[in-house]
């Protein structure tokens, strides 16, 4: 058992995902009780299979009760309404069924001409700066236009829209709560893979069960970590290795089973149209040297500041 460790605390994601510290607890306590200050705590899981286990059964760990934070969310007191991810069946199926109807591969697919073209919008101001911030200005407007070209959003409603969703994935950060071929899918898996978007949700024990030989008890909270399984070396080859022929690539930073990411295929088709314009237009594009600033929040895992420059 390694010494106490809280990953609720957000200092340990100051320099990005703590890989060591999630090495070794899927090697000495894969199934770790968490505890916090308050005298509470929560189940953290860190390897690949058992993250699965808790996805695929939605039954036993649930989504409704206490929401997908680490922390308990109470909607009856808050007034703030569900998201289809805090939600179970019967509910959870009925609206997840409306919204796929709008993200069949076909309809995907229809918003690769716009999004190359507004991607490259975007590009076009950037390379007008001798610096420019990524994240706002060019790839963070690519799903938020994309989305409103989807939802018939007018041009003038975008940009709030853009503020909203960023206030709403900042979640505890001071600054925001205020068809390629095989071999580039490949790749833009492995980036998925690599950077991980969403660190950990939470579930809630319906019942009481077990996870490898680990009881759990009804109203236990379990936190799957997918930034830790998808590093996990049971399933990867050199797993901190990027590697952008990796195949197969069984990464679960869509998540996994009922909850499964609506979005990802969208999410893939923007990644593989932001990297070709990009490198198609400036493969010499670089890093520049200013500070990168990382987001600030539990579960999501990005950055709020990536200086680059286009033009050498």
């Amino acid at each position: 058992m390694p010494e106490k460790i809280d990953l609720s605390d957000l200092g340990l994601f100051a320099e990005g995902t703590p890989d060591e510290v999630f090495r070794r607890l899927r090697r000495e306590s894969p199934i770790y009780w968490n505890e916090q200050s308050d005298g509470s705590g929560f189940w953290a899981l860190t390897r690949h299979a058992d993250v699965m286990q808790v996805s695929r059964d939605s039954e036993t760990f649930g989504s409704e009760r206490h929401g997908i934070m680490i922390y308990d969310e109470s909607f009856e007191t808050s007034g703030r309404e569900r998201t289809m991810l805090e939600m179970d069946a019967p509910r959870h199926t009925r609206l997840r069924a409306l919204v796929s109807r709008g993200m069949k591969p076909r309809k995907i697919l229809e918003l690769e001409e716009f999004a190359r073209r507004r991607f490259s919008e975007e590009l076009d101001r950037c390379a007008e700066l001798s610096e420019c911030n990524f994240v706002v200005d060019v790839a963070g407007t690519l799903p938020v236009q994309v989305i409103s070209e989807m939802m018939g959003v007018p041009e003038s409603d975008r940009r709030h829209l853009g503020l909203l969703a960023n206030r709403i994935q900042g979640f505890d950060d001071p600054e925001l709560g205020g068809g390629g071929g095989s071999e580039n899918s490949d790749a833009i898996e492995e980036m998925i893979r690599w950077t991980t978007p969403i660190h950990h949700f939470r579930r809630t024990a319906t019942r009481d069960t077990t996870i490898a030989g680990q009881p759990i008890r009804e109203h236990d909270r379990v936190v799957v970590w997918y930034s830790s399984a998808n590093r996990d070396e049971l399933v990867f080859t050199e797993p901190f290795r990027f590697d952008i022929a990796r195949a197969p690539n069984d990464h679960l930073a869509f998540g996994f089973g009922s909850h499964y990411c609506l979005g990802a295929n969208l999410a893939r088709l923007e990644a593989r149209v932001a990297f070709e314009e990009l490198l198609a237009r400036f493969p010499e594009y670089r890093m520049a040297e200013s500070h990168v600033e990382r987001l600030e929040s539990g579960p999501i895992r990005g950055a709020l500041r990536l200086p680059v420059v286009l033009r050498g």
